[in-house]
């Protein structure tokens, strides 16, 4: 089984993210897509593709998450999507 659309890189998840993630291992799910709404969202998702076996990381831009710099945080998310193999 795949989660396809995760937010485990959100900071709610900072105290017991561990737990989150074995419970969803013991359920059964084998991999995990981990969704990216800004560019520091998307860091802690490839961080987390690069700590977890199985977790790959969406890089992208939710609408609400465009800051003033909207050409520098394309940049960087392109740059997350290209260095980094776990990012789907």
């Amino acid at each position: 089984m795949i989660d396809s659309h995760a937010h485990l890189d959100h900071p709610h998840f900072d105290p017991d993210r561990d737990e989150v993630i074995a419970r969803a291992r013991e359920a059964g799910v084998s991999a995990i897509v981990n969704i990216g709404v800004g560019v520091e969202s998307a860091e802690r998702c490839v961080a987390l593709a690069r700590a977890h076996e199985g977790f790959r990381a969406a890089a992208g831009l939710h609408p609400a998450m465009i800051v003033e710099d909207l050409e520098g945080s394309l940049a960087r998310i392109e740059a997350l999507a290209r260095e980094n193999p776990g990012v789907v």
